[in-house]
């Protein structure tokens, strides 16, 4: 039984990648049933958080995970540097446009929402001006702050990992 030998063995390149693509497929796969299930479930429950609660977190938890193994196995700055050699932008300036289009996204949502429930026919204008500029003053720092900060802090200590070659 050669369950805690940790000699190497020498392994065909090509059937670890397939094996890689089998379990990229296997992730998407699951990824796709917890969609499917919530989206069942808040058909038939309603918006009743408690009872999504399982997939939520199998969705989170699972995304975190990836993150912090790419962190620790020092990948992500190279899928980092990669990303930048081969993209006009680069990752940390995406992060940052991303975050702003979010923020302006759910700023109008949010505008248009308040001014159509809230406003009638003079004031509707005002309402979303109010809304939309009270919104894009809270979510656009917060998005740009959720998604740059993690890059950020990911690709530093991912630069501390020496490479295993």
């Amino acid at each position: 039984m050669r369950l805690f030998n940790k000699e190497k063995r020498s392994t065909d390149e090509r059937i670890v990648n397939v094996l890689n693509k089998i379990y990229k497929e296997a992730y998407y796969l699951v990824m796709i049933m917890c969609l499917i299930s919530i989206g069942v479930k808040y058909y038939l429950h309603g918006s009743n958080i408690k009872s999504i609660i399982l997939e939520l977190l199998i969705i989170f938890i699972s995304g975190i995970y990836c993150g912090i193994r790419k962190v620790c196995l020092g990948i992500y700055i190279d899928e980092v540097e990669i990303h930048d050699r081969t993209s006009k932008i680069s990752m940390s300036v995406k992060n940052i446009i991303i975050g702003l289009v979010s923020g302006i996204v759910i700023s109008v949502f949010f505008g248009v929402r308040n001014s159509v429930l809230y406003g009638n026919d003079t004031n509707r204008i005002w309402y979303f001006i109010l809304v939309f500029f009270a919104s894009f003053m809270m979510y656009c720092p917060f998005f740009v702050l959720i998604i740059s900060v993690p890059h950020i802090i990911s690709r530093k200590l991912s630069k501390k990992i020496p490479p295993e070659n």
